[in-house]
């Protein structure tokens, strides 16, 4: 009897998993995630059993309080660069363990949640900006962070979750990672032309002679969201598309880290770099070349 009962239970299993799946392919398909992603995508994407890796870059009191279902918390000052810009080998090695305990690896998708508004965007760019440098090109930012998740109507929960341990490789940062640009390449770039220097600032005072100024981040407003078509003008207005390679600078790391995003990502240059330090430790090496904003 209880036999019958348990291959009764297995068929009727397996006909419901049937109906799922056959229900999962009538239905039409979603718009794949674009590095940078609404909730309501996010939502679709989960909903339809998508492979994800969502991690939750804000402090663990934040994390604690509500996050995502499923959600790992990875605070972005365990993976944050030293602010000059420097990956030192014990730095690059912290850096790679935190990734691995995540559960990051290559050929995992990642969406980074963070705080809501634009600073929130800024941070989750950096988080992404990181994961390149372990290997991990298919990174999203969830536009608006996890308030913007809520207020879609998602739930937040409390429960810690741990990544799922798989085999396989998991994300290393190698001596010289492709997505980072050192003091070395900005001299390189400011005397060849083979590199473009390309200056994500909104506001300056004086301009590295020759770099393109593409102030990227006018198209990320107030709730952490980017503007399509406002991105879309600022690249096709630029001309630097046409580089085989660009070295991005902000004022200092956050503000570059979203322009490198918006650039490499959403503007598709992957031969693009983030000098981490930015303008702010640029101006400490002399002899490198600043003029005054507007000047020919």
């Amino acid at each position: 009897m209880k036999t019958s009962v348990l291959v009764l239970a297995v068929l009727l299993l397996g006909v419901s998993c049937g109906k799922k799946a056959e229900k999962a392919e009538s239905l039409p398909p979603l718009p794949p995630l674009r590095h940078f992603v609404g909730a309501a995508l996010l939502r679709q994407h989960l909903e339809r059993g998508h492979a994800l890796l969502i991690l939750d870059i804000r402090r663990e009191a934040d994390y604690a309080a509500g996050h995502l279902p499923g959600a790992v918390n990875l605070p972005l000052a365990e993976v944050r660069p030293d602010p000059t810009g420097r990956l030192p080998a014990a730095r690059r090695r912290k850096i790679g363990e935190a990734l691995r305990r995540a559960g990051v690896r290559p050929g995992l998708p990642v969406v980074i949640t963070g705080g809501a508004g634009r600073g929130g965007f800024l941070d989750a760019a950096l988080a992404c900006w990181v994961m390149a440098l372990g290997g991990v090109s298919d990174c999203h930012v969830l536009e608006g962070g996890t308030s913007a998740w809520a207020v879609l109507g998602g739930s937040l929960v409390t429960d810690r979750f741990a990544p799922l341990r798989v085999e396989g490789a998991t994300a290393e940062i190698p001596i010289d990672p492709p997505a980072l640009a050192d003091i070395d390449g900005i001299r390189e770039a400011t005397a060849s032309p083979d590199t473009a220097l390309v200056d994500v600032r909104e506001q300056a005072s004086e301009r590295i002679p020759g770099a393109y100024v593409l102030p990227l981040l006018r198209a990320i407003d107030s709730r952490g969201r980017v503007d399509r078509k406002m991105l879309d003008d600022l690249l096709a207005g630029s001309g630097v598309l046409a580089e085989a390679a660009a070295i991005v600078m902000g004022e200092g790391m956050e503000d570059g880290a979203a322009g490198w995003l918006l650039l490499s990502r959403g503007g598709g240059l992957a031969g693009a770099k983030l000098f981490p330090g930015g303008v702010r430790r640029y101006r400490t090496f002399p002899g490198l070349p600043l003029a005054p904003a507007g000047a020919e």
